[in-house]
């Protein structure tokens, strides 16, 4: 007589065995957590890809707006918070009284260029909030103006203390209150951040950190841009003096520019905001770092600060230091590959992500 089916034939006639079951499943898992890994890895990386697109575009309208001389002379724009021309330093205590639209430049850099609001340009890694160091405020370089439209000529307006008055850190409290947290009609979304530069200045502050690394023996302090202080001296330098006593601002023209992202790790890292670790926590210290700055130079001695650590290569090969892609794929957050291991930190004293930076002219880097 024939066997009787048992239920593992039967199934086997019918179609999987148990085992093979097992099998398909065990293999969509591991396929389930290839996609879970790996996919959002190939988002970041397209995403960075188009990030980098609308940096060129960018690049493509600055470098239309130089060449065309919209100001009578072949210059980026200004940023917000620079000088229009040359000023009286002891005017310093009329900063605040509502027209520093006399001294400043009170429009960001968006405007000019024609993409204010246009989110398309915009930081797609800052949606949530200006702030791009974690802390809860908004610093000097951390503020852009939002505006109003005017239905009426459909250009960007603003407020009337918003023209008159240049953001210090404490005033404005509207606008600082609607790029932290946006508004009913208003996306917090921010744009990229745009330093302007004089070439032949980041020169002079390069060669100002050297001194404090090789001729004072502070290796951190200079390689993280701690301080700055045209009275300092070097009395263990061939040459004693001070670069920054070289400096004069406005400079005749702006012939470079970076453009800085929050990037996927959502924090510049100490680059655009001056900050150090205290108590486990990042703590800025803006007003240490300008003590002895003119407060008609505060915003473009921190961009050329930004510049200076936006574009630092102090292990030499290349590679920015803090940018993000170079920190996650090619070590440049190890402290293996640099001479002092905390030289891998970040400014702010951590060993983050760091931003995306991006360097429109890239033979423009340490000399």
């Amino acid at each position: 007589m024939p066997k009787e089916d048992t239920p593992l034939k039967s199934l086997s006639n019918k179609g999987f065995t148990l085992i093979e079951l097992l099998t398909v499943i065990a293999i969509i898992s591991i396929l389930a957590s290839m996609i879970f890994i790996v996919g959002p890895r190939m988002i970041e990386r397209a995403k960075i890809t188009s990030w980098t697109q609308t940096c060129n575009e960018l690049r493509t309208t600055a470098v239309a707006f130089y060449t065309k001389k919209a100001v009578g002379v072949d210059t980026f724009p200004p940023a917000y918070g620079y000088l229009r021309q040359a000023v009286d330093e002891s005017l310093e205590h009329e900063i605040g009284q509502g027209h520093d639209n006399d001294y400043f430049c009170m429009i960001p850099y968006v405007s000019p260029l024609k993409y204010m609001r246009n989110y398309d340009v915009y930081d797609p890694f800052g949606t949530r909030t200006h702030d791009t160091d974690l802390d809860g405020a908004l610093s000097l370089l951390e503020f852009s103006l939002v505006g109003e439209k005017d239905v009426r000529t459909n250009e960007y307006v603003f407020s009337q203390e918003a023209r008159t008055l240049r953001y210090d850190g404490t005033n404005l409290p509207t606008e600082v209150d609607r790029q932290l947290h946006g508004g009913a009609d208003i996306s917090p979304q921010r744009p990229m951040i745009y330093i302007p530069v004089n070439l032949a200045q980041t020169k002079l502050v390069y060669e100002y950190y050297a001194k404090i690394m090789y001729d004072n023996g502070e290796l951190l302090a200079g390689a993280h841009a701690t301080r700055w202080d045209p009275n300092e001296t070097f009395p263990n330098s061939p040459d004693p003096s001070n670069p920054l006593k070289k400096l004069s601002f406005p400079p005749i023209r702006y012939d470079d520019f970076i453009l800085i992202s929050v990037g996927p790790g959502a924090d510049t890292g100490g680059i655009v905001t001056p900050m150090r670790v205290s108590n486990q926590a990042r703590v800025a210290y803006t007003d240490e770092f300008l003590a002895n700055v003119n407060k008609f130079y505060w915003y473009h001695v921190l961009a050329l600060r930004a510049y200076y650590l936006a574009t630092r290569d102090i292990n030499d090969n290349k590679m920015l230091d803090f940018d993000y892609r170079n920190r996650t794929r090619s070590g440049e957050a190890n402290p293996a590959n640099y001479s002092n291991p905390d030289l891998c930190l970040l400014p702010n004293g951590t060993n983050g992500y760091g931003p995306l930076i991006y360097m429109p002219n890239k033979a423009a880097s340490r000399p």
